[in-house]
């Protein structure tokens, strides 16, 4: 497996279970109106930013070769 193909599944691996830990964390509290609104949004564009992030690693060359 490429270098950075390997970087991107550990990468993903570890922003999942980020994300798990960041979930059941919040769902021991109360949210209200706004408030679980913005956490829900802020959880979208994380998920987007680091998806996008992902893709750009699975085409970067690997370098080692």
């Amino acid at each position: 497996m490429p270098v950075c193909q390997e970087i991107a599944t550990h990468l993903q691996t570890l922003i999942e279970n980020e994300l798990v830990d960041l979930l059941r964390l919040n769902s021991n509290q109360t949210w209200i109106g706004p408030r679980h609104s913005n956490l829900e949004n802020e959880l979208q564009k994380i998920r987007w930013i680091l998806g996008r992030s992902i893709e750009i690693l699975l085409v970067t060359p690997d370098l080692t070769m």
